[in-house]
């Protein structure tokens, strides 16, 4: 069997229909695919619209457990997996038509890559607007699609990359023990670093395969940034502890110090949004992200990100105006504030 495509399902019973149709409206053959519904518990009528279509196909499978979080849910989708690859969808996004087909001959093509990274089409739930969105911006790195990469030449050039824009090789997962971070918000920015170190090779593929709805009803993240902030600084820890385990020499070490870079600026520039008892959490952790800021832009210059050194730079200096600095960043580049 060619994929194995995990859905984790909470509270969708608006979205997860048009989810699964995206997918079992694909041009390819059944036998060679299998859908993993993975029921976090939902209490909504989720997965009775699940059931409905499971009467219809054959390799549409659902597993149920208590409420465990996103995390937990791709988990246990991934240990019952059967497909030579793995793609982690969400239950109120789609894929595009033609996606299997293509991704199939895409892997066939490059048997020893064990990650595959994929453009995305993002879909403003409000307006409808389609807007594609490069895995890395192509007019800079187009040199880097089709072919495959490894973590030194790919780090820096995408930093929140959710774990749905790859396919993942199964045998590579499970092999290297990769696994999601359990009970955390961002647990794609602590398993995609992971995962792009220990690949045999990441291919890009310049073509937007996933499509994700902007839904109008907003963030969580907005709404939790006290956890979120919390959970960036397990983020931290983790990767600094599998970067001590895992490193050889300095450029494996600077790979790790790049993305807890990033991990620091995101949390200095956030702190405006939280409340007493999270500004006491950052305070009382300054020096360490001062110290993983010093470390970072030494990592920094040693790939010659130039623009990170220089979005850093004044935000480790100055962190009482990093608040300042990340909102402005956010409208020079069109982003969400608060994101």
């Amino acid at each position: 069997m060619f994929l194995s495509i995990i859905i984790p399902v909470y509270s969708v019973e608006r979205y997860v229909r048009h989810t699964l149709d995206s997918i079992f409206s694909q041009d390819f053959c059944g036998d060679d695919f299998e859908v993993i519904v993975v029921d976090d518990g939902s209490p909504d009528k989720s997965v009775d619209i699940v059931e409905e279509l499971a009467a219809h196909y054959a390799n549409l499978n659902i597993i149920r457990q208590k409420n465990k979080g996103l995390s937990c849910a791709r988990n246990a989708g991934l240990a019952v997996a059967k497909g030579d690859y793995v793609w982690f969808v969400d239950s109120d996004d789609t894929v595009e038509a033609g996606s299997l087909e293509r991704l199939h001959r895409i892997a066939a093509e490059s048997p020893d890559t064990d990650m595959f990274g994929l453009n995305m089409m993002s879909i403003d739930e409000a307006t409808g607007a389609e807007t594609e969105q490069k895995i890395v911006p192509k007019h800079r790195h187009d040199y880097l699609y089709g072919r495959t990469s490894g973590p030194r030449q790919l780090v820096g050039r995408f930093v929140k990359t959710p774990v749905q824009r790859f396919l993942f090789k199964r045998e590579f997962l499970l092999g290297r023990n990769l696994s999601f971070y359990p009970g955390i918000y961002h647990e794609d920015e602590e398993f995609v670093p992971r995962a792009v170190f220990l690949a045999n090779g990441v291919r890009l593929v310049d073509n937007a395969s996933y499509r994700y709805l902007v839904r109008s009803s907003g963030s969580i993240m907005a709404s939790r940034s006290a956890k979120k902030i919390a959970d960036q600084m397990k983020i931290l820890d983790s990767l600094t502890a599998f970067s001590r385990t895992h490193s050889r020499c300095y450029a494996d070490r600077a790979f790790f110090d790049f993305y807890n870079f990033m991990m620091v600026i995101r949390i200095l520039s956030d702190k405006k949004n939280v409340n007493d008892d999270t500004h006491r959490l950052i305070k009382s952790k300054m020096s360490l992200l001062r110290h993983l800021s010093v470390r970072g832009l030494f990592a920094s210059v040693y790939f010659g990100l130039w623009r990170q050194v220089m979005k850093g730079l004044p935000i480790m200096l100055f962190p009482s105006l990093a608040s300042f600095i990340g909102v402005l960043c956010c409208k020079l580049k069109g982003e969400p504030i608060g994101r």
